[in-house]
């Protein structure tokens, strides 16, 4: 029988995480998004598939700064798309495309990226080729075409949406996560606490090693608690995933999309 107790709530989770970082209050400059970020990136590594249920949450656009804060009740984005028209009457709806390392200025315009649409008309005509992965060689004649694609990124617990995105009235997010209070969501197996913390102490280290040199030596102690061959919690989280057969993972995908907790 699976009870609530069997998992940990993310808003403890939160709390062991960013404790463990003496980071508590968020003052480091890392955001409450990005790690509810690294908790999902933790749990994914060891491929565990047990997300709680799946939503569809409509925000507003945010038409002056093109970014969003880590949206309440979100706690993995799977689907994204702007929508005009409200709830009950959806008059426009559109994919936006997830973009490798998207960094827009405010105001969703100056973007760079690691593959970029450029080029003209004459560009596409003398055969050069273009890096953007959706508009492909020949962009400029898409464009002339009419074709407008939409992008956005995360970085650091934070959503950026590129310009194009300006007519959209709100943001549908489909997501693991609930319509509720987030920090109730009952989202890790108490044996991968001790992975997910480990994990989370390596990112928080890795992510502040510009600012001060002396947090890789820390980030080296965070990847040998995880990995060390004897004790690592890796290793221990795995033979846990590996003992979890199908009928459990079954059970543990239907305990959490009902939300009876």
């Amino acid at each position: 029988m699976i009870t609530v107790n069997d998992f940990i709530p993310l808003g403890q989770m939160l709390r062991d995480v960013s404790t463990r970082t003496g980071d508590p209050e968020y003052k480091s400059g890392l955001t409450r998004g990005w790690y509810i970020q690294v908790i999902r990136d933790a749990l994914d590594s060891l491929a565990f598939s047990g997300y709680p249920q799946r939503v569809t949450l409509d925000f507003d656009f945010p038409k002056v700064s093109f970014r969003m804060d880590w949206p309440k009740g979100v706690f993995n984005i799977q689907e994204v798309y702007g929508i005009n028209g409200d709830d009950c009457s959806v008059t426009n709806a559109q994919n936006i495309y997830w973009k490798r390392e998207f960094n827009p200025l405010p105001y969703g315009k100056g973007y760079t990226a690691a593959r970029q649409e450029s080029g003209s008309a004459n560009d596409a005509a003398s055969d050069i080729v273009n890096t953007d992965p959706f508009n492909g060689k020949f962009f400029s004649f898409l464009a002339m075409e009419g074709e407008t694609l939409y992008y956005f990124n995360v970085q650091n617990g934070v959503l950026f949406f590129s310009n194009t995105c300006s007519t959209f009235d709100k943001i549908r997010i489909v997501c693991s996560g609930t319509y509720g209070d987030i920090d109730n969501l009952p989202c890790v197996p108490r044996p991968l606490k001790k992975f997910v913390m480990d994990y989370g102490r390596h990112e928080f280290y890795i992510a502040k090693a510009n600012e001060s040199p002396g947090l890789l030596k820390m980030a080296e102690k965070a990847y040998q608690d995880m990995y060390d061959v004897k004790v690592g919690s890796w290793w221990q989280a795995m033979k846990f995933m590996k003992s979890v057969d199908k009928k459990k993972n079954e059970d543990l995908d239907e305990y959490n999309r009902r939300g009876n907790w």
